[in-house]
């Protein structure tokens, strides 16, 4: 029962996805409905994940040659609402429930910050919600810093 970190490629798109859904589908009824809604549908989106492939890197943790765990990194220059140019950032860490509890969020939030040390980047960020403890602990157990208010839901 080895984990093994890897990078993900676009043959895993569909697996993510499902992944997605597993990792978040937790947090539904503590969400309102209009943010479970705008979550689902950035996990499920043809979109979504493989731009964060082809744009960043992405990691994954595999269990028995299962897929139990991502994350990625967005190099700076790669803006969105949230993020200017000038900023790196990750996105969806997510474990499987079945996998909880064995570091794997953390050792691939730490493959992100390699990364982006690797390339030079000056500035890394990320966001979570206040339903996300584990996360939000990882994080700041990593030395991120709230910059922020976070949203109650």
């Amino acid at each position: 029962m080895s984990l093994i970190y890897r990078t993900a490629s676009e043959k895993d798109v569909a697996i993510l996805q499902d992944l997605g859904m597993a990792a978040y589908g937790r947090l539904k009824n503590q969400m309102t409905p209009a943010n479970w809604e705008k979550m689902r549908g950035s996990i499920t989106s043809k979109e979504n994940i493989p731009k964060l492939i082809t744009i960043g890197f992405g990691f994954v943790c595999e269990k028995n040659h299962h897929i139990v765990g991502m994350a990625f990194l967005v190099p700076s220059g790669n803006p969105n609402q949230t993020y200017s140019k000038k900023t790196s950032y990750i996105r969806m860490v997510g474990v499987h429930p079945d996998a909880g509890g064995k570091g794997i969020a953390q050792n691939l939030t730490r493959l992100c910050l390699e990364k982006a040390k690797a390339l030079g980047e000056k500035t890394i960020s990320l966001h979570s919600a206040q339903v996300m403890y584990a996360a939000r602990y990882i994080y700041e157990k990593l030395g991120f810093q709230p910059i922020r208010p976070l949203d109650a839901h």
